[in-house]
């Protein structure tokens, strides 16, 4: 029997994000006893990175980033688009996590006082999160995936939802978060796995029973 897409976009998109979790948090562990056993991070810091202020209002653009993803899942309206999208953020998602492992990076942070609330999401974020898994940043690539797969699915929403990705692209330098470095990496990757994804569903699209 075959279930609609509907129920199958549902059952999908839960198992790939418990699985890009897992594989996410997997990353973070392998750097975490790297570093406990003296190993080398690499430096990707510069002198651009020196001159970006803290600003911990960025941290609610930082934030949005969690639902916001979601948003490109309603509007594929068929198994092609949906698995256009699936296959993209896969591909992203393994790229990014095998550079994680094999390029490891850390970022060093601005102590800060929970004194209110911003400062309170911000240092909930800085404890929740070791500062592994820099380059390519994630919030970025993902971002820049819905961006364009707005602007290619549902374009007349594109301003807005491009506004948004460009404010969670920021928040990731400006809450210390990332690197600049990382913001063109998140980039490349992101446009790179839309690519690869568009001709791997697009060239077979008789794989799938609605289109």
């Amino acid at each position: 029997m075959q279930i609609n897409l509907k129920t199958e976009k549902l059952i999908v998109t839960t198992a790939f994000i418990s699985i890009a979790a897992y594989f996410y948090f997997y990353a973070n562990e392998v750097n975490l006893a790297l570093e406990k056993n003296g190993g080398a991070f690499r430096i990707i810091k510069t002198q651009w990175d020196d001159w970006i202020p803290f600003i911990p209002e960025f941290i609610y653009a930082y934030y949005i980033y969690f639902p916001f993803l979601l948003l490109v899942v309603p509007i594929t309206k068929t198994r092609v688009q949906f698995y256009h999208v699936v296959s993209a953020f896969a591909i992203l998602e393994s790229t990014a996590i095998a550079t994680f492992i094999l390029y490891p990076t850390k970022i060093t942070r601005p102590d800060i006082e929970p004194l209110d609330f911003t400062h309170q999401l911000v240092y909930a974020i800085f404890s929740a999160d070791p500062g592994y898994n820099l380059l390519p940043s994630l919030h970025v690539g993902h971002s820049v995936l819905v961006a364009v797969f707005f602007y290619v699915y549902q374009k007349k929403y594109f301003l807005p939802v491009c506004l948004i990705a460009l404010s969670i692209c920021l928040s990731t330098v400006f809450v210390k978060q990332h690197y600049v470095i990382d913001i063109p990496f998140g980039i490349l990757y992101s446009l790179t796995s839309y690519n690869i994804a568009k001709y791997l569903i697009y060239r077979k699209t008789s794989n799938f029973a609605v289109q």
